[in-house]
């Protein structure tokens, strides 16, 4: 058979291994798929449309048709078949978001997954205008300018998204961990956007933190590597009192405390130390272990009910705050008061002399002005005459 004769079959022949080629590669690729995944991706035939378009493809091209209807033919399905692939990598992207934020148990939001798609089209969009003899270079000038507007008024908020990017990817932490924030509020992770994150403190009112700020902070996580966290607290016994027989005494109600408590930690072993020999009593520490942050008052609760059972038990004493007066003596008195005094008759002759050496006599000039008074005249007088 000659090619005249086999040429009229190819263009049905290329629609059928177009078809029966897509049926083969849906199949193939969803079983890889789901070995990637182990989750069944539903692409409702789209892969198969796209390998019956591109044996419409074929088709064309071996169709006796004119060249002006092959071109325009050509980039129609080569438009079909640039948005039939983005749908089919839009399909797999969104599987695999899903699945990963299932499998690790994050909060990936719609947003994230709506502007990855909105990506894939836009590609598909310029690809298409491509095929069209459209320019796109004033497109990617115009996207790329605006963007770089955008970045520079919304700083702030682009590095919140990032930010928040980094939270989801990096899994620092998630809802409902229990983490402490940079300003010393402790709460339950509520929600994790693009931008912000809200956490639940124990007083039941919601805190909204811009994610930028619990990346660059130092921030708590309770929850990891497991939610147990260690209870912390310190007071003071008499300096009188046995410091082994005070360890001792610690330790065997800590121990009690991890037992009888109900929120208490397991396979935890408390531990107790002296810490401090402070003004009026020795400081003891001791630290116990809870099952969750939110039940430590609780835990600590058992704790301090049984040590102040066993420290009156065995009479160790916690002391009150202690303050040593001295009182002054009489005779003490006096003799600061004879040293003021002395300084005080010190200070005077010192400011006396001091006006002299400046004043050069003057201040008193007014004695012997004195002396010429009549009173004064008098005065000598009658001493003389007696």
């Amino acid at each position: 058979m000659t090619y005249n004769q086999i040429q009229p079959y190819l263009p049905w022949a290329c629609v059928i291994v177009g078809f029966v080629v897509g049926v083969l590669a849906e199949k193939r690729f969803r079983i890889i798929a789901e070995e990637f995944l182990s989750e069944r991706i539903k692409f409702h035939g789209a892969i198969v449309v796209w390998f019956l378009v591109l044996g419409f493809l074929g088709a064309v091209h071996t169709a006796r048709v004119d060249h002006r209807t092959v071109i325009l033919l050509h980039k129609t399905i080569m438009t079909l078949l640039m948005l039939g692939g983005a749908l089919i990598v839009d399909t797999f992207i969104t599987t695999c978001v899903l699945t990963y934020k299932t499998r690790m148990n994050l909060s990936i939001p719609s947003t994230l997954v709506v502007l990855a798609r909105l990506i894939v089209f836009a590609c598909a969009g310029l690809v298409c205008l491509h095929e069209f003899a459209v320019n796109t270079t004033p497109f990617l000038t115009a996207f790329g300018v605006g963007g770089l507007a955008l970045s520079m008024a919304m700083k702030d908020a682009l590095a919140d998204v990032l930010a928040g990017v980094h939270i989801i990817v990096s899994r620092r932490f998630k809802p409902g961990d229990w983490i402490e924030t940079p300003d010393g509020a402790c709460g339950c992770i509520q929600d994790i956007t693009l931008s912000t994150t809200t956490i639940l403190p124990l007083d039941k009112n919601i805190v909204i933190y811009p994610n930028t700020r619990l990346v660059t902070s130092r921030v708590i996580n309770y929850s990891k590597p497991d939610d147990d966290t260690a209870v912390y607290c310190s007071w003071g016994v008499a300096y009188d009192s046995d410091l082994e027989k005070v360890k001792e005494v610690t330790l065997a109600a800590a121990n009690e405390a991890q037992k009888i408590s109900p929120v208490a930690a397991k396979d935890a072993v408390p531990m107790a130390w002296i810490v401090e020999l402070s003004d009026y009593q020795i400081t003891v520490k001791a630290k116990l272990f809870a099952n969750s942050i939110t039940v430590k008052s609780t835990h600590l609760t058992y704790f301090n009910m049984e040590l102040m059972k066993r420290y009156r038990e065995n009479n160790i004493s916690i002391p009150f705050p202690i303050t040593t007066v001295e009182e002054c003596t009489r005779e003490r008195d006096e003799v600061e008061a004879r040293h003021v005094t002395q300084v005080i008759k010190h200070s005077r002759g010192c400011c006396l002399s001091l006006v002299l050496l400046i004043t050069g006599g003057a201040p008193f000039s007014w004695l012997s002005r004195s002396s010429s008074h009549p009173k004064a005249e008098r005065k000598r007088a009658h001493s003389a005459d007696i």
